[in-house]
């Protein structure tokens, strides 16, 4: 069985940090597209996302990351991310030739010093936006039901032999 996508979020608008953890795959993707789509509509257009702990990665997943840094482009801002410890993921992100349209880090540290420099920007300017409860709620709610619903259509896709 596949690994969870784990998303940790940092939102100091109009600076994101996204951490992802464990992998970043075809029937996970959906997360992050949603969640940057809705930070990206909220105001943050600077968004820094830590890849360090993905262990796995697939072509839906580099899709998504050439989507959130078109979004960022188009926003004026930019998508930084961290390396992958993992030298599968990392591979693949070479393979792929994203790493000559994306800016990659080997820290956040390193990511953020960047966006200080480039936008005049700092995360200490910035207090992190509190998300109430309801809307927590809400957006697991959210989550939940577009995950039923890609394992619906994960499976007409199988019995229509598309896979």
């Amino acid at each position: 069985m596949m690994q969870e996508l784990k998303i940790d979020i940092e939102d100091h608008q109009p600076l994101a940090i996204l951490t992802l953890t464990g992998f970043f795959a075809a029937s996970e993707v959906y997360k992050l597209k949603s969640l940057a789509e809705g930070l990206l509509r909220e105001g943050s257009k600077y968004v820094v996302l830590n890849l360090a702990a993905v262990d796995y990665v697939d072509s839906a997943g580099l899709g998504v990351l050439m989507q959130v840094w078109q979004n960022c482009q188009k926003n004026s801002g930019i998508l930084c991310v961290v390396r992958p410890d993992s030298s599968q993921v990392q591979r693949v992100i070479e393979i792929s030739a994203l790493a000559r349209a994306i800016h990659f880090f080997d820290s956040v540290n390193l990511a953020l010093e960047l966006i200080q420099t480039r936008f005049g920007l700092s995360l200490s300017d910035k207090a992190p936006v509190a998300i109430s409860s309801d809307l927590k709620d809400v957006i697991k709610s959210l989550v939940h039901r577009i995950g039923t619903i890609e394992e619906r259509l994960s499976r007409i896709e199988t019995h229509l032999g598309i896979q």
